[in-house]
């Protein structure tokens, strides 16, 4: 608390996230609020309690690693140096101890991996929302620890969207001190096991390859959470920005090494050591209206929230969701709004002036203030409401967002990127109706844009309009045959609409629908591989969930 009281300095924007979720859902600069939010944060210990089962319940494990290769890899050495341990604690328990040590391997594994995912897909969409964000930003990653046996290419693709949202990850190990390879003699009950082998601390491989690849620091040994915050903060505040434009332009979505070196010797370099090569975010693209009048783009700093993810249908299993890109806010560093001033610029001191530089600062409180005083004005430019609906959204205002943004579409109808702030806003306060409606007039307007078939399919298969949803991801992928995410989509629809169709005892007819949704499911999984760029994990994951080797 005394880090958030003292050391934030005004303007600073931050947020707390816990268990999945950004607590209060916003970032902000409030120090009281940042503060009960911290201190409303409980660890767990759930590291603690599963060393405990690992180590001192019969079967016995030396350490993660051997329940990994037993549940994964059916590795009948190590089963049998389990097994044998087992039978020496225990040999009442002898002759079913191979059925005991596998059954136990799995549920540890199951946890672990389970534990591993949850963190990487909060942090991606942690990154997802900061990438919205100009400049360098610090993410403080407190935890236990996480392995990363089974989701190496899920750590590549988070610790690229961190460097793609110039994010740089802080861990600090939560154990505090005495933890690491030694942390048994906490809990030691047993003799040394002759045959356990030499024992590693596998739990900090994941917060150190977070760190070390974003050009972060891993904490660990350290009590004093103060301290540690004191290092992160004297750390980020000193960095060089370098920055080149790659040789390979080929945009495959895959991750890519790169490195950096001095040549003055004594010195070492901490830097991100790879990104995601991903086609530039179309959020980053300005979309002209007048070209002849649109101004050179300006910095913009905007505290939106990470893009809302699309539930899975109830069903007997769940499908996968649909990409979270193809419903988002489109903002780029200034370029929209710069679209819609055109030459409007008025006098330096004017409310709507004021507002613009609070937003370009990433002070949303003030900013919502100055052009809430500004809109007021009959006379006021789409700009104003088109920001201030940017300053709703960030305070987590939905109903205010959508009102401005309306009257944007309203005065400039040929301005696109408002049909996704909107459906974004009715999104966000389960108006699904409202959004499909929105939508609906975008592909109307612009009906060779896949993005809008796209993003209107994810709203409608929230809905559990199927086949509806099913017609526009079909239509995506007609208009733009080469983007992944479009058969993805399409792909997770027939997924959804299978497992709905699922009954005891169908009819002849309820089977062969059935069977024919479950059959272009995996077509359109196929093709997500053909194309070899995103979502390919995903696909893999869906044909898996299928019953399909490949």
């Amino acid at each position: 608390m005394d880090f958030v009281n003292q050391r934030m300095r005004q303007g600073d924007l931050a947020g707390v996230v816990a268990d999945g979720k950004m607590i209060n859902n916003r970032l902000t600069t409030d120090r009281e609020e940042l503060a009960r939010a911290a201190d409303s944060i409980r660890l767990h210990g759930e590291a603690d309690a599963l060393l405990r089962q690992l180590k001192f319940e019969v079967p016995r494990f030396a350490d993660e690693y051997e329940a990994y290769m037993i549940a994964e890899r059916d590795d009948q050495e190590v089963l049998g140096r389990v097994v044998q341990r087992g039978c020496a604690d225990d040999s009442t328990l002898c002759p079913e101890m191979a059925e005991l040590v596998k059954s136990k391997a799995k549920s540890i594994e199951g946890t672990l991996h389970h534990a591993a995912r949850l963190t990487l897909m909060t942090l991606r969409a942690l990154s997802h929302g900061l990438a919205r964000m100009p400049g360098p930003k610090t993410i403080v990653y407190v935890s236990e620890g996480f392995l990363l046996w089974s989701v190496e290419s899920e750590l590549k693709e988070t610790i690229g969207e961190a460097n793609r949202a110039g994010a740089h990850v802080y861990a600090i190990d939560a154990r505090g001190l005495n933890k690491g390879y030694n942390a048994d003699l906490l809990f030691a009950s047993t003799p040394s096991d002759p045959m356990a082998g030499p024992a590693f601390d596998q739990q900090v491989d994941g917060p150190n390859s977070l760190a070390v690849d974003t050009g972060g620091m891993f904490i660990q040994n350290d009590n004093n959470i103060g301290r540690t915050l004191d290092t992160v903060q004297a750390d980020a505040g000193t960095y060089y920005v370098l920055g080149y434009t790659p040789s390979n332009q080929t945009f495959d979505g895959k991750f890519r090494s790169i490195a950096l070196s001095v040549h003055r010797s004594g010195l070492s370099v901490r830097a991100r050591r790879g990104y995601l090569a991903i086609d530039p975010a179309m959020m980053l693209r300005p979309v002209a209206i007048d070209a002849a009048t649109a101004p050179a783009p300006a910095a913009a700093a905007t505290a939106a929230p990470p893009a809302a993810t699309t539930p899975a249908p109830a069903a007997e299993a769940a499908a996968p969701e649909t990409s979270a890109e193809a419903i988002r806010t489109r903002i780029d560093r200034g370029g929209l709004v710069a679209t819609l001033r055109g030459k409007d610029r008025g006098s330096a001191n004017d409310p709507a002036s004021l507002g613009w530089a609070a937003y370009q600062r990433g002070d949303v409180e003030t900013a919502a203030r100055e052009l809430t005083a500004a809109a007021a004005d009959s006379s006021a430019h789409p700009w104003v409401h088109y920001v201030l609906g940017l300053c709703h959204l960030a305070l987590n205002e939905y109903p205010g967002a959508a009102r401005e943004w309306e009257q944007v579409r309203v005065a400039v109808p040929d301005f696109e990127p408002v049909y996704f702030n909107l459906a974004d806003a009715y999104m966000l306060q389960n108006h699904d109706a409202e959004a499909i409606r929105v939508l609906g007039d975008a592909a109307a307007r612009w009906a060779s844009d896949a993005e809008v078939f796209d993003a209107r399919g994810v709203i409608l298969l929230r809905a559990h309009a199927f086949d509806e949803a099913i017609d526009a991801f079909t239509r995506a992928t007609k208009l733009a045959p080469g983007d992944p995410i479009g058969f993805y989509n399409l792909a997770s629809a027939h997924h959804a609409n299978y497992l709905q169709l699922r009954r005891p005892n169908p009819t002849a007819r309820q089977f062969m629908v059935a069977a024919r949704e479950r059959d272009l499911a995996i077509d359109a999984y196929r093709r997500v591989l053909e194309l070899n760029q995103q979502y390919v994990n995903e696909a893999r994951k869906g044909l898996k969930a299928l019953d399909v080797d490949k």
